[in-house]
């Protein structure tokens, strides 16, 4: 069984550079909430700029909307196509390889008599 490792005691701080950490700790945390509650109002965008910018947003949308849809029913025609290529060159290739594992089977049975 393995021995338990014991911590070493913690060692004790002094007073003075706790009060320190606790000073600067705070002094951090103020500048973090001042800075939001300025970022609002340096950041924060009126109701006609985000009109505008949604209105903006969808006018582009609505110009890619037909693009896209053209390329979407050429990547259905084109999968389409390749289907039909496929069953045209190899359609027939699943019946041969059938039949030519039948006629091996009917020679080994043949040598086999």
């Amino acid at each position: 069984m393995s021995e338990l490792r014991k911590r070493p005691p913690r060692q004790q701080v002094p007073e003075e550079k706790r009060s320190v950490a606790e000073s600067n700790r705070k002094a951090l945390l103020h500048s973090a909430n001042s800075k939001k509650s300025t970022s609002k109002l340096e950041f924060g965008a009126s109701d006609g700029d985000v009109a505008a910018s949604l209105q903006r947003t969808h006018n582009m949308l609505s110009q890619q909307l037909p693009h896209m849809k053209d390329i979407h029913s050429t990547i259905v025609d084109d999968g389409e196509s390749l289907k039909k290529t496929k069953t045209d060159q190899f359609g027939s290739l699943g019946s041969k390889i059938g039949n030519a594992g039948a006629a091996f089977r009917m020679l080994r049975m043949q040598e086999e008599w």
